[in-house]
């Protein structure tokens, strides 16, 4: 058994190698080779599946009420506090000479706990979430796996969510830039207890993908269920689909005017993508603004195009009440001057704006996404064209230090490539978490 195990991981390493110089790694990590699990491939599963079913609490969903037979074909799982709310920032409109600045507040998405006063780790991921375990859970599978850097605010929420749900949870991590919000975020990882992999590189984190699905298959066990990095996938982006018309019925309120100009940050691209599509959906007039954060403007625009695309025909092949729209560059525009030198480096804008929001709103925002972001938006602020615009930020950032959790957790429990942020400062421009 042993020997026929040694030669099933060649074989698969081999065609990960080939794969690689061939340009097409990504395709491999999920296919069905490696028996991973994903986006339900049958329309028709959700309805031949006897063990999922959603709740009549999520009838409630904007998405749903819009759409109502995609609730019998689309499982959903409520984990968040929505709607978020939505705030109009007059302290920072005074101190910058603009008016009708608001901001939509993901950072308090998270659940409440069983004391009232504190919250789950919140953030953009749980969105994304609600509609990716759902799927999960429809696959009946036992354990989700999913990849990001070390201190990944997605791969923290899928190892919260996944407790909760009673699912195994394996995270893949790789380097990045020390921050006050990684080693908060490693801790809090510590506490929730996944399987923590850390990798010193994308493509030793690739090999150790291979390796884990060649442990499932020769183990017999069931496959476990693959989340893309930031849950940026066509089920993931649908939790920002459902945004954009949970935001629609709060302009419907008068809880603020509809937006000419959306903020929102581009990494993964999946919420960037599917905010797009939901505010076409939903018919808003706004205009969508990603603010890349790291690699190349054509990245971001060939990831934001191919997730609207296949997050549109996933909708569409579940229920073509939800139709197939146009839409191409024209309907969004893409920030790509405030990234910095690289992923997570702090640049001196956003460190800026991260201290002007903290001061005039008591507002945290992160270094690595939200902060470069909110600098994007305050340089478009101060140009002819956007004046008199009503604008909004969609902050995707959880901020605290949770630090009823993180006291008690030891990073020397952490593996030894972790251990280091907790041995060298975070950078001179941290503002904290």
């Amino acid at each position: 058994m042993k020997i026929s195990r040694y030669f099933f991981q060649i074989f698969l390493l081999s065609l990960l190698v080939f794969q690689v110089y061939a340009g097409n790694q990504t395709t491999l990590v999920s296919s069905d080779l490696i028996e991973l699990s994903g986006p339900r491939d049958k329309v028709d599963s959700f309805n031949n599946h006897k063990k999922y079913q959603n709740s009549n609490e999520s009838k409630e969903l904007p998405l749903f009420k819009k759409f109502p037979e995609l609730f019998i074909q689309l499982p959903h799982q409520i984990l968040g506090s929505f709607p978020t709310p939505v705030k109009r920032l007059e302290k920072l409109e005074k101190l910058i000479g603009f008016k009708n600045i608001y901001i939509k507040q993901d950072s308090l998405s998270g659940t409440k706990s069983d004391d009232e006063a504190a919250q789950v780790f919140g953030g953009n991921k749980v969105r994304k979430l609600e509609f990716l375990l759902a799927d999960a859970l429809n696959a009946d599978v036992e354990t989700v796996v999913t990849v990001g850097a070390a201190g990944s605010n997605h791969a923290l929420a899928t190892a919260i969510y996944s407790q909760m749900l009673d699912l195994g949870c394996i995270i893949m991590l790789t380097p990045q830039e020390n921050t006050s919000y990684v080693r908060r975020n490693l801790l809090m990882d510590l506490y929730y207890n996944p399987d923590i992999k850390a990798y010193a590189s994308d493509a030793q984190r690739t090999v150790g993908i291979f390796n884990t699905s060649c442990e499932y298959i020769l183990d017999d066990k069931k496959s476990p269920y693959f989340i893309p990095m930031g849950g940026s996938n066509e089920i993931g982006a649908i939790g920002f689909v459902n945004a954009a018309f949970e935001l629609k019925e709060q302009i419907e309120k008068g809880e603020l005017p509809e937006p000419d100009l959306i903020y929102v940050t581009a990494g993964s691209c999946g919420t960037a993508a599917g905010l797009i599509l939901g505010v076409k959906a939903a018919g808003l007039k706004g205009k969508v603004v990603a603010v890349k954060i790291s690699g190349t403007r054509e990245s971001k625009s060939k990831a934001i195009s191919e997730i609207i695309s296949k997050t549109n025909q996933y909708l569409n092949k579940l229920h073509s009440s939800f139709p197939i729209f146009e839409i191409t560059e024209n309907d969004y525009r893409i920030i790509d001057d405030f990234a910095g030198e690289k992923y997570a480096k702090i640049t001196v804008e956003a460190a800026s704006a991260i201290k002007l929001l903290k001061l005039s709103e008591k507002i945290q925002l992160d270094g690595t996404y939200t902060g470069k972001t909110f600098a994007a938006m305050l340089a478009d602020l101060k140009k002819p064209e956007t004046k008199d615009k009503n604008v909004l930020f969609w902050n995707t950032y959880c901020a605290g230090d949770f630090e009823d959790i993180t006291k008690n957790m030891n990073y020397l429990e952490l593996p030894k490539l972790l251990q280091g942020y907790f041995n060298v400062p975070v950078q001179d421009l941290d503002q904290g978490c």
